[in-house]
């Protein structure tokens, strides 16, 4: 499952579009980079499609 740092300009609507998916998002904090998100593949590719910028953070 990857994980994603929502990106401050579209973090609203990014966060609605994850929780349009119905799929479950996982929230957790890390001190290095902030509030973190384990989503699904297609939640991914839901963002990728709407063309909401996110960073990917690498395993």
């Amino acid at each position: 499952m990857p994980t994603i740092r929502l990106l401050p300009a579209s973090e609203e609507k990014s966060w609605r579009a994850l929780l349009d998916t119905e799929e479950p998002v996982h929230c957790f904090k890390s001190k290095e980079k902030g509030k973190l998100y384990l989503i699904s593949r297609r939640q991914l590719e839901v963002l990728e499609r709407l063309q909401l910028p996110f960073e990917e953070i690498p395993d």
